[in-house]
């Protein structure tokens, strides 16, 4: 295991082990085949290099999170995303969060979100947040606007 650390955590991290598990089951934007995610899929190859760099010493493929989140548009023209990713490893201390490598943010967190069952133990997740471009030939789907269950039921 490789260990360092990120803002107040330290991190030890089999990256090997990771990146075996990504390449034996990992899909390109979280298997996911909307407009949203696509575009994830696209634009994630922008991404700086030294942020690209910086997941791939921990083992992952940018381009396969576990699960991606379109959170909607940022500066720009740009989108806001949030991927996360497993790894195999300890989050030692508490959950921890920083600016990485060209302004995107990340998380390190004990707790996995969707963890699968055959993911290798122990491991901790980490939450990348980042704005990338609109690259699709086809328009940004619209969000259709919708009543909470509060409003559904006002008399």
């Amino acid at each position: 295991m490789t260990e360092f650390v990120f803002e107040d955590c330290r991190v030890q991290v089999d990256a090997e082990a990771t990146r075996a598990y990504y390449d034996a089951y990992g899909e390109i934007a979280g298997g996911c085949g909307c407009a949203y995610c696509r575009n994830f899929a696209a634009a994630v190859e922008t991404v700086a290099p030294r942020l690209r760099a910086f997941l791939d010493r921990l083992g992952l493929d940018i381009r396969k999170p576990r699960e991606v989140m379109e959170l909607g548009p940022g500066p720009e023209g740009r989108r806001l995303y949030e991927a996360f990713y497993h790894l195999v490893g300890r989050l030692k201390g508490r959950n921890c969060s920083g600016t990485a490598a060209e302004g995107a943010q990340m998380v390190f967190c004990k707790d996995c979100d969707l963890l699968p069952d055959n993911f290798p133990k122990p491991c901790f997740q980490i939450n990348v947040a980042l704005e990338l471009p609109w690259l699709l030939k086809e328009t940004v789907p619209e969000t259709p606007s919708r009543k909470s269950s509060l409003q559904e039921n006002e008399l």
